[in-house]
């Protein structure tokens, strides 16, 4: 078991360290946390960050020489009048250039000329752009995608699936301590909170960059579920939703890309969330409340 302390950055938190790490293990760890924030006793929460050879990251290319890409990332975020969606392309023979992609919303198909036609993060990560007026709001809708190379050559189809949200809103740098996290108000879900984590980083046992704590409240008593998903592929970022006492309910501390947790939360009561960079290029991050 490990216990990974989530706590202040060079903006003004303290490190935020685990009391021990598994025999044998070179992996830092992001997962069987617990936050604390010197207001409150430590909680564990029971889950541990997986070696990244678990996940599927990290892997050695197929070595073939006719293999075809591989999409180890696809995901939609919604940004102002648009949908953005991120993806990664893998490519074993290096044979993309001159290939494409492709991204079919309810029957209707776009496609990118890969690398030209795609748009590029300041980390590296692709991106292209669709109309939002294209999504219905608060429909669940499955986009596929399908990267093919130079040889003609297609990957396994990728798919996410984007919901238009009834109302967004966004949060500042101003909360990197729970004592500033950023209050939302009384929110009634499903909706979207869009922030940005300026810098990542790690010592191993602790993150040592940005930590966003926002604070909210919920119209109406239920079963919800929260997904961080972020602009840059290569990134790591972590989600945890704690009480008003800053005690862990629940955390999204793996290298799953985006991450996903959910919980069972009572109207007009204070909650938070934390939002921290584990490893990777800082970028722009969404929270789905659903």
């Amino acid at each position: 078991m490990s216990w990974l302390i989530l706590a202040a950055c060079s903006a003004g938190l303290d490190t935020i360290s685990p009391d021990d790490r598994p025999p044998d293990s070179d992996t830092p760890l992001g997962g069987d946390t617990e936050l604390d924030t010197s207001e409150v006793d430590p909680v564990d929460t029971g889950l541990d960050k997986p070696d990244k050879d678990d996940t599927g990251k990290d892997t050695e290319p197929d070595p073939g020489g006719d293999s075809p890409p591989v999409i180890p990332a696809f995901s939609a975020s919604e940004e102002e009048t648009k949908v953005r969606f991120i993806f990664v392309v893998e490519d074993p023979d290096e044979d993309m250039p001159g290939g494409k992609v492709e991204i079919s919303v309810d029957g209707d198909t776009q496609s990118w000329a890969y690398p030209s036609g795609v748009q590029w993060s300041d980390g590296g990560t692709a991106f292209v752009v669709w109309d939002l007026d294209d999504f219905p709001p608060e429909k669940a809708t499955t986009c596929r995608m399908i990267a093919t190379d130079l040889r003609g050559n297609e990957s396994q189809p990728s798919t996410t699936t984007f919901t238009r949200s009834s109302w967004t809103t966004s949060v500042t740098e101003a909360g990197d301590r729970p004592a500033d996290a950023v209050g939302i108000g009384r929110v009634d879900p499903p909706g979207t909170i869009n922030g940005n984590m300026y810098a990542t980083g790690n010592d191993g046992y602790s993150f040592t960059a940005d930590i966003d704590y926002v604070k909210f409240r919920l119209a109406r008593s239920g079963t919800f579920s929260f997904t961080l998903s972020w602009d840059e592929a290569a990134g790591d970022y972590d989600l945890y939703l704690m009480d008003a006492d800053l005690e862990v309910i629940n955390s999204a501390a793996t290298y799953d890309f985006p991450e996903e947790l959910g919980a069972s939360l009572d109207a007009d009561t204070d909650y938070f969330i934390a939002v921290a960079g584990w490893d990777g290029p800082g970028g722009n991050y969404s929270i789905r409340i659903e």
